[in-house]
């Protein structure tokens, strides 16, 4: 998806997110959900990033 801030465009990428089941529910506005968590978040899937031009790790 090509999204635009500004002036500036940029492409959006997304990660797909491996997730189990934590054994806990929630309830929100009468409705009772499962709660899940990821498996793992492994180094290569933090990306670095830009701010105002300045690298950093996330």
């Amino acid at each position: 998806m090509k999204l635009s801030y500004r002036g500036a465009s940029y492409q959006a990428k997304s990660r797909k997110i491996e997730t189990v089941e934590s054994g806990v529910s929630g309830q929100f506005r009468g409705q009772t959900y499962p709660i899940r968590r990821s498996q793992s978040i492994s180094k290569s899937s933090l990306s670095v990033r830009k701010y105002r031009g300045i690298p950093y790790e996330n």
